[in-house]
């Protein structure tokens, strides 16, 4: 059986809730606005989730590359990140580089002593256009 592709420029829901109001929303909406790299580690070395990720290298203590699966168009995204769990934790984005469209380098510090460190819970995500 093949297989073929399905456009459309709108979803619609069918209202199954019976909210008596239909929605609707662009699908280009949809595709901008979602993360399109994603990952969640701990002590830079163990990958617990990821979405669009090639790789995980840990540079040192607190400081990471991750590798995109599916490049970025250009350098110009977003991409933050989170730690979970320790106090005084904050993350530096482009630690010792510029991002490239297929990898960005980030460190995580503690505030309380200015020193990079890994943590239990490190969370990235990357907003931006594919390729």
């Amino acid at each position: 059986m093949a297989f073929g592709n399905l456009k459309f420029d709108t979803l619609t829901t069918s209202d199954a809730k019976n909210t008596s109001t239909e929605k609707s929303i662009d699908t280009s909406y949809i595709f901008n606005g979602v993360a399109k790299h994603i990952i969640h580690h701990d002590d830079g070395a163990t990958i617990r989730d990821s979405f669009n990720n090639s790789s995980l290298t840990d540079h040192a203590a607190g400081k990471h590359t991750n590798t995109v699966t599916n490049n970025f168009s250009n350098i110009y995204y977003s991409y933050y990140g989170t730690v979970g769990a320790e106090a005084y934790n904050s993350c530096y984005a482009a630690e010792t580089s510029a991002p490239t469209t297929s990898a960005y380098r980030y460190g995580f510090v503690n505030h309380g002593n200015g020193t990079f460190y890994d943590n239990t819970y490190s969370m990235m995500t990357a907003h931006g256009d594919v390729a």
